[in-house]
């Protein structure tokens, strides 16, 4: 096994979140990962650098992000304290504003994402909602601290939203992966957020896709990429008859274009891409696991 694919079979919370933020934020920002704080051995998740436009209209909840914006995250399995974190808070917007000229307590943002809401530090610091999933504190450090509960976002799949509510909880993470799984917009950015949920719960997906309701849903959305492929007509007419599996295999006895084939095999390769177990692909395509595992050595999945 290469060293990539090793990396991405072991990826973690903190490094899927940063490798999904600097994908977002990079379409329009500067972002540095792993951000040394001065010559001390402590680092921030992410710090974002607001370039020459305003950032307002790529975000839909980090709206108050300025020039430098610091994002320290913390995961369902590594939890607020507030003991610990709040020394470490106090160091990170210290180091930046000591280490970049140009920040200053008026151009600079911290933000504290956490997959599940820090009630003891909401309440301690008497936190203040701002709108649904964001709270600022005030009065806390050099600026104010502003906190994200990924459990606590509305569930939509727009701007950076998605990458937030990709962290969130299993209060209500099992709806998240159900509506990625159910999206059949096809796009990079959606690509990436199965993919990285493929890595961070592979066992939940396996559960959902095994879901009747939801393996419908997956049906009718490959239909539609069939379709959408130009290679829909007898195969939908012959599938309506006799079933999707049974309708495939006497498409292909019948001796359908060679194209309908190779339509066929794309969409398994993007399964494969998007994280689908070998059963469920052949189940949704009619192509025999053989092919499909050959298809896997081939695409390097």
């Amino acid at each position: 096994m290469d060293n990539n694919r090793q990396k991405q079979l072991t990826i973690g919370y903190d490094e899927s979140f940063k490798i999904l933020m600097a994908g977002y934020f990079g379409k329009f920002a500067k972002v540095i990962t792993d951000y040394e704080i001065i010559d001390l051995p402590k680092r921030v998740d992410v710090l974002v650098i607001e370039v020459n436009e305003p950032i307002a209209p790529y975000v839909k909840v980090l709206t108050y992000f300025k020039r430098y914006n610091i994002v320290e995250f913390k995961s369902e399995k590594d939890r607020f304290n507030i003991r610990d974190d709040l020394y470490r808070l106090g160091i990170y917007i210290s180091g930046v504003l000591l280490k970049e000229p140009e920040a200053n307590v008026k151009n600079t943002t911290f933000t504290l994402v956490s997959s599940i809401r820090p009630e003891k530090f909401l309440k301690q610091y008497k936190a203040k909602l701002i709108r649904q999933g964001l709270y600022v504190i005030e009065n806390i450090s050099l600026i104010p601290v502003y906190v994200v509960v990924a459990e606590d976002l509305e569930l939509i799949f727009e701007k950076e939203i998605s990458i937030l509510k990709e962290f969130t909880s299993k209060k209500d993470r099992r709806e998240y992966l159900q509506s990625l799984l159910t999206k059949s917009e096809g796009t990079a950015d959606n690509d990436n957020l199965l993919r990285i949920a493929s890595i961070l719960y592979s066992l939940e997906i396996s559960k959902i896709i095994k879901q009747e309701g939801l393996m419908n849903t997956l049906e009718r959305n490959f239909k539609k990429a069939i379709k959408e492929l130009g290679y829909d007509q007898e195969f939908l007419k012959i599938g309506q008859e006799q079933g999707m599996q049974q309708g495939m295999q006497q498409g292909m006895q019948q001796g359908m274009q060679q194209g309908y084939i190779e339509g066929v095999e794309k969409i398994a390769r993007n399964c494969l891409m998007r994280g689908f177990s070998i059963d469920d692909i052949a189940q949704l395509t009619g192509l025999t696991k053989v092919r499909i595992k050959k298809l896997k050595s081939l695409t390097g999945n």
